[in-house]
């Protein structure tokens, strides 16, 4: 083949975050792909903190670090062809009391002014968390924002830059809510469900409903949103939740955890969920005491969001998936990755 045309079915991302969760799995899953699918430029301190991140010792020739970190972006980040910003280089925890604005919203904003004519959209990783910490069933990317926390809040104005630029410059966005991704190497929500399993808590009544995606599926639901966006050569700036369209349930998530680490569910004490209960926490003087608010609000209310949007740009194969099924597989590598294999031996 022609190296102009094999260029043109080339999709070419440029890519911050890929040292984190989702950007590191999207690299590994694009280095499953076939020659010349997919060229990606991303940001790094370093070359080597991103093979360490991937577990590399050498560069694919597929892959080229541009060095640097935001809110500082070196223009060699963006190719001179047609090519998505793929933007996941997000202040998670704020470990050393900087705040989140100057990574999650100056560093957005620096970046979006950085970008050049071959830009062709940009997709954003954000959270379900824009609409609140109150209780979500069912819902659409029409509800309205409502960020309580810091980190929500800038999340929250990191989509409303993304949107604002492709409204100025006519091209695509899409700033993309899941609630929970889960994968062997979660450090966040598997473990912190697996403590509440290991002391004999449960939280409400159980039958709060959540949306969840493996992290592998993440990737690829933003693989497919960039073809999409080159395909059907959109213009458009908007949500996109993310998700299985079928729900799952804490008590399910709780079994299965329970199950693969042989934790009994006999005598379990049950954490209300009362909807004034993160309300009171926050105002008592206790230290830690706001951050076990939010936690309770993240697993103690319905955190479920419909996917139609998502489905109508890629289809359903990935949003159609059994969603327990699927669930129960994540735990099982998990409990591998995380335990060793002993401890799934021994949790029948």
């Amino acid at each position: 083949m022609p190296d102009n045309l094999a260029s043109e079915r080339t999709l070419h991302i440029s890519l911050t975050g890929g040292t984190g969760y989702v950007g590191s799995t999207l690299l590994q899953l694009i280095a499953t792909m076939p020659v010349n699918s997919v060229k990606v430029n991303a940001l790094a301190r370093s070359t080597s903190q991103l093979l360490a991140a991937l577990g590399w010792t050498v560069l694919p020739s597929w892959l080229r670090v541009i060095e640097g970190r935001l809110p500082e972006v070196p223009g060699a980040l963006f190719f001179d062809k047609p090519h998505v910003l793929v933007h996941f280089a997000v202040k998670q925890i704020d470990h050393d009391g900087s705040g989140f604005q100057q990574t999650n919203v100056e560093g957005t904003s620096a970046l979006l002014a950085k970008t050049n004519a071959h830009t062709s959209g940009v997709i954003y990783g954000s959270t379900l968390s824009v609409l609140g910490q109150g209780a979500q069933l069912a819902v659409t990317e029409q509800a309205p924002l409502y960020p309580q926390t810091d980190l929500a809040k800038s999340r929250a104005m990191a989509e409303a830059l993304c949107y604002e630029w492709a409204t100025l410059q006519d091209k695509t966005a899409y700033g993309l809510r899941p609630r929970f991704i889960l994968g062997r190497n979660d450090r966040y929500v598997l473990p912190g469900l697996a403590r509440l399993v290991e002391k004999n808590q449960s939280v409400g009544d159980g039958s709060q409903q959540f949306s969840v995606i493996a992290v592998e599926d993440y990737a690829r639901v933003i693989l497919g949103l960039c073809r999409y966006m080159r395909s059907a050569a959109v213009r458009e700036h908007t949500p996109v939740n993310v998700g299985y369209r079928e729900s799952i349930r804490f008590r399910d998530l709780h079994y299965m955890l329970a199950q693969a680490l042989s934790v009994s569910t006999t005598s379990l004490t049950a954490i209300p969920t009362y909807r004034w209960l993160p309300w009171l926490m926050r105002r008592l003087p206790l230290k830690g005491i706001a951050q076990k608010a939010t936690q309770l609000e993240l697993i103690g209310f319905d955190h479920y969001a419909d996917v139609k949007a998502l489905e109508e740009r890629i289809g359903s194969d990935i949003t159609g998936k059994p969603t327990r099924e699927t669930v129960r597989e994540i735990i099982r590598q998990w409990v591998v990755y995380s335990h060793g294999q002993d401890a799934l031996a021994s949790g029948g």
